[in-house]
């Protein structure tokens, strides 16, 4: 482990060499961002040994650290609406954490940390940083695409890790319910099939947003591994939320027809109702207060619940890791499962709330600020809100921030051109405008 270890620290000197002596000015900040991403991505599921997911974390949050020094820093963003509820919502997270459950302080503080930082990062965004940033996620989704078909068809576990063993059993092994024929849901190198999901999701919108200016053989072979991925990891969270997401373009699209607009709500609704009849049924069920529900479902459930508890807990939670002492005081579902599985609930049982109220204010927040690439992305993030719980996992919960924070508004037509190649209003010519449209 040392000496892996040791070669890490190797790998950490030569990018941030590569990064700051070798790329041009205006590609560090973004380059090291993208880095930051790929660590975590790669190195801090729940698979991989602590010694190395610590590292990752470490080494992310110094890349994200240099990020603000390495190019013009605007404090005036740091005073946005957006980017100060998401510290907001961070930092109480921390200070709840440190006087009600001290035990966990360095779990908030890494990971909210981090987090926080991210959100600062990508809100010193320039149009290029954006697009690279783009550019990055689908190619880090497809890779992670590829290790999900080589687990599913080869390896039948995760690269590189493996997944871990606790008590005898492996972590996070369920059957693909979208598949099945025995096939396992795959999760790449994220420590679970929902954050697979999300970042071939993310990466799928971000292709559509971006499609005219993809190569015409590359944004398909994108599209496809991102679809192949999705189908592979089993997540129906993950096909309602990219269906979702591709249905928002489409209704808020200028150059979408009636009829099109009619075939997509149809075949949505058709798909939903298909991946998620057990779930309608019972759903059906409960109302005439026969059979059981889910766990997700059960988890709104808790809310009266949390809301009764004594002022001071209702209010501000009692800290990240608290989750075992709710579920011991019956305040969470006691169906044997303690995996809450909804952001919404675990924030309002950990910060009060206070938490759920400034969660709820970063996601309104967001969406009023945002374009259409951000709100469609927000439409995937909502439906994991409800399907997993997000915010305390290093990988997905910087993914996130990265999607809430980024001015994806700002973003150039593509990586290669400048500031000034951004159309701010009418096109100069025919063709160019209709290339602007497709991209729309």
């Amino acid at each position: 482990m040392t000496a892996t270890l040791l070669l890490l620290a190797l790998m950490v000197l030569t990018l941030l060499v590569v990064v700051v002596l070798v790329l041009p000015r205006e590609a560090r900040r973004s380059a090291l961002v993208v880095l930051a991403v790929v660590a975590v991505v790669a190195a801090t599921s729940v698979d991989a040994p602590t010694s190395v997911s610590l590292a990752a974390q470490g080494f992310a949050a110094l890349l994200l650290s240099l990020s603000l020094v390495v190019g013009p820093f605007e404090s005036k963003r740091l005073r946005s609406p957006l980017t100060g509820a998401a510290l907001a919502f961070l930092v109480l997270s921390v200070v709840t954490t440190a006087a009600f459950e001290p035990a966990a302080l360095g779990l908030a503080v890494r990971i909210g940390g981090l987090e926080a930082l991210t959100a600062v990062a990508v809100s010193q965004f320039r149009s290029h940083d954006v697009a690279r940033l783009t550019s990055a996620l689908i190619g880090l989704a497809c890779v992670e695409a590829v290790l999900g078909i080589l687990e599913a068809l080869v390896l039948h576990q995760p690269f590189p890790w493996g997944r871990r063993v606790v008590e005898g059993r492996e972590m996070y092994t369920n059957a693909n319910v979208l598949l099945g024929n025995g096939f396992q849901r795959v999760e790449g190198t994220l420590g679970h099939a929902i954050p697979f999901a999300t970042l071939l999701t993310v990466a799928a919108c971000l292709l559509v947003r971006t499609w005219s200016v993809r190569g015409p053989h590359l944004r398909w072979i994108a599209m496809s591994l991102c679809v192949a991925g999705l189908v592979l990891s089993g997540s129906r969270t993950g096909v309602l939320g990219l269906g979702l997401c591709f249905l928002l373009l489409i209704l808020t699209s200028r150059s979408t027809g009636r009829g099109l607009r009619v075939v997509t709500v149809t075949c949505t609704l058709a798909g939903a109702t298909a991946l998620f009849w057990n779930d309608v049924r019972d759903i059906v069920a409960r109302t005439i207060e026969t059979g059981s529900y889910t766990n997700r479902s059960s988890a709104l459930d808790s809310v009266p619940g949390l809301v009764a508890r004594p002022f001071r807990e209702a209010l501000l939670g009692s800290g990240w890791g608290s989750e075992l002492d709710l579920y011991a005081r019956g305040l969470l579902p006691q169906n044997g499962f303690t995996i809450v599985d909804n952001q919404f609930v675990t924030t309002l049982a950990t910060t009060g709330v206070v938490g759920a109220g400034l969660l709820t204010l970063l996601f309104l927040t967001s969406f009023v600020a945002g374009d259409r690439t951000r709100r469609a992305l927000l439409v995937l993030l909502v439906v994991m809100v409800f399907s997993f719980d997000f915010v305390a996992w290093a990988s997905i919960g910087t993914l996130c921030f990265l999607c809430l924070c980024t001015p994806w508004q700002t973003a150039a037509p593509s990586p290669g051109q400048s500031e000034r190649a951004v159309p701010s209003g009418p096109c100069p010519s025919p063709g160019r405008r209709i290339e602007v449209a497709a991209a729309k």
